[in-house]
């Protein structure tokens, strides 16, 4: 009944109890909150960490492809002005030899003109376009003055050799007209 209940709830043993009851839920709840507190700084803690993972290796990647970037530009540089030079070397040499008065022809290591200057243009009758990969021996054809007879080129065999070589004496060169 009622009364009964009310006598319960108002009496000193239920009063203890109640106490006691308040007090073990202070401590469920002080120890919850030192719980939550340690959770919360584990917490903060893995976020750092994971900020950390995450930026210092895209800080790095940036760095990273900043410096290939600023590499490879400056290798772009450098090729530009070294194709410039090497423009402003090959401008000089073509007009240096396109202005001697000496017949000029280059050619590879297979003895094929790759080059010719217009003294060679007028002193073999070919022009420059049409010496171009021509072998030397079709083009610069050297004969014996006396017995017609085909000399081997200077120039073939200083390819060959790899040296110096002279001219011999008595010797014609005969253009691509047939004459000498």
């Amino acid at each position: 009944d009622r009364a009964a209940a009310l006598a319960i709830a108002r009496s000193s043993a239920n009063q203890a109890l109640t106490d006691a009851i308040r007090a073990q839920v202070g401590t469920i709840r002080a120890a919850e909150y030192a719980i939550l507190d340690q959770r919360a700084g584990e917490s903060e803690r893995n976020s750092r960490t994971i900020i950390v993972a995450i930026v210092a290796p895209t800080l790095t990647a940036a760095a990273l492809l900043a410096l290939v970037f600023f590499l490879s530009n400056r290798s772009l540089q450098w090729q530009r002005r070294a194709a410039e030079e090497i423009a402003t070397e090959r401008e000089r040499l073509r007009v240096t030899l396109g202005s001697i008065g000496d017949a000029v022809l280059t050619t590879d290591r297979d003895c094929h003109i790759n080059f010719a200057n217009p003294a060679a243009e007028a002193l073999t009758g070919w022009s420059s376009r049409q010496m171009l990969g021509q072998p030397l021996a079709e083009v610069f054809r050297i004969v014996n003055e006396q017995t017609r007879a085909p000399v081997e080129s200077p120039a073939e065999r200083a390819v060959r050799q790899g040296r110096v070589v002279g001219s011999a004496d008595n010797t014609a060169l005969i253009r691509r007209d047939g004459t000498e």
